[in-house]
């Protein structure tokens, strides 16, 4: 299948043949995706373009010193991590496993909550199933640090988005980055078109002007294993979700 997640498919799908799934392969976008949310709202973009001769000069956050936190930690996280690295950020990490992180330099979080304390951005990279619906409540946005920006790369039923208005009326979000949403796409007329904290794409974060070739390499590296007799990577896990 052409996606990482199973959640969108028939559970009949998986009763047959082995099916396995395109994880890993659009990583390296979906991660530049999330650093540029985390650049345009560090650096007030589109917001600071002038249109005419009235300058006013802006102070503009630096992220070098900044914390990302980065919730799951497969290959999204993984290429995350080390490309916000290299730009001087500090790098939190939760994930459900506990292997330690493949990237040198990761701190693990004890809990959802520290994660979302200690933040000043924080990605959403982890897998949607039973355990992690709706894992981002209100009681875990409570916990945010003030102010923390609130990406989601991955599926939207990780978050209650009822709890993200909330959140983002009282303060406790400083801004909402959502590629994601559920369902998808909204509804005409949903709040979160037109909240003045919220920056939503259509989910294209995966999509790039290479991912033809880069789904079609995965399954033709899959189909040549198959053919062998070799084990498949990425192979669909109904049990785990994904």
């Amino acid at each position: 299948m052409v996606s990482s997640g199973i959640d969108f498919y028939p559970k009949w799908l998986f009763n047959g043949p082995p099916v396995s799934t395109s994880r890993g392969s659009a990583a390296e976008n979906i991660a530049e995706f999330a650093l540029a949310a985390i650049f345009a709202a560090s650096k007030r973009l589109p917001d600071i373009w002038v249109h005419d001769s009235q300058w006013n000069f802006t102070a503009l956050t630096p992220l070098k010193g900044t914390t990302l936190g980065i919730l799951g930690f497969g290959a999204i996280g993984r290429s995350l991590a080390a490309k916000a690295q290299a730009l001087g950020i500090k790098v939190l990490a939760l994930r459900e496993s506990k292997t330690p992180f493949e990237v040198e330099g990761v701190e693990a979080a004890r809990d959802i909550h520290e994660l979302f304390s200690r933040s000043d951005h924080l990605v959403l990279a982890a897998p949607l199933t039973e355990a992690t619906l709706h894992i981002v409540d209100s009681a875990v946005l409570a916990s945010a640090k003030p102010g923390l920006h609130l990406i989601n790369i991955a599926r939207g039923g990780l978050l209650d988005h009822g709890a993200l208005l909330e959140a983002l009326d009282n303060g406790s979000i400083g801004l909402a980055s959502l590629d994601v949403t559920e369902p998808e796409p909204l509804p005409d007329g949903h709040p979160l078109y037109v909240h003045p904290r919220v920056r939503l794409s259509p989910h294209t974060s995966a999509i790039s002007s290479n991912s033809r070739h880069e789904i079609a390499d995965s399954f033709l590296a899959n189909l040549e294993r198959f053919l062998n007799g070799l084990a498949l990577e990425n192979q669909a896990n109904v049990q785990r979700g994904y």
